[in-house]
């Protein structure tokens, strides 16, 4: 895993490598989850996202009924594709608004490897709170969120040990706009 990062922007870029043909040429998508016949994939690159023949929003079984219905699923991707293009990681969509059609509010999280985590410099996230910087950002995305998709978005940034030792819980990536997406420029 590669890391850069430039004092005027502040872009942290990883060459992630797919977990199932070992690619690693282009950017592959996180994913952290279980497909097909249980092999989990943390990253998988889009030829081979296609060739598993999975879908965005899909588990195991069918799809997911995300409960924000439309037009607000369509707007909610384009927020993720916002996310995803300040952070270089493809945010994901959780909680309770991911599963039924009752929800407070919708949670976004963007969940960062431990050295991107690190490399923003965000404090133990025992006591992210007080992590000024932290607050700022998922204050400022959740603004925005809220802004362009119409719902009440609770946008939070998670260190992935921690996120993963801590939630258990379906994720759904966001933020692939097929409208903007171009694969030859991704790979």
């Amino acid at each position: 895993m590669s890391i850069k990062q430039s004092v005027s922007d502040v872009r942290i870029t990883f060459n992630r490598v797919c977990d199932n043909c070992g690619d690693s040429s282009g950017e592959s998508m996180p994913l952290h989850g279980e497909y097909g016949d249980g092999t989990h994939y943390s990253y998988l690159c889009m030829d081979c996202f296609e060739l598993l023949g999975l879908k965005f929003g899909q588990i195991e079984g069918g799809a997911i009924n995300m409960g924000v219905g439309m037009p607000a699923e369509i707007k909610l991707h384009e927020f993720g594709s916002h996310v995803w293009a300040a952070f270089g990681e493809m945010p994901y969509h959780v909680g309770s608004s991911l599963k039924s059609k009752q929800w407070r509010d919708v949670d976004v999280r963007l969940i960062l490897s431990d050295e991107a985590w690190d490399a923003y410099g965000f404090c133990d996230p025992a006591r992210i709170l007080s992590d000024g910087r932290w607050v700022a950002l998922c204050l400022a995305f959740s603004a925005l969120g809220k802004e362009m998709t119409g719902l009440p978005i609770d946008f939070q940034i998670q260190k992935m040990s921690d996120a993963n030792d801590r939630y258990d819980e379906l994720r759904s990536a966001i933020g692939r706009v097929p409208l903007r997406y171009d694969a030859d420029s991704r790979r």
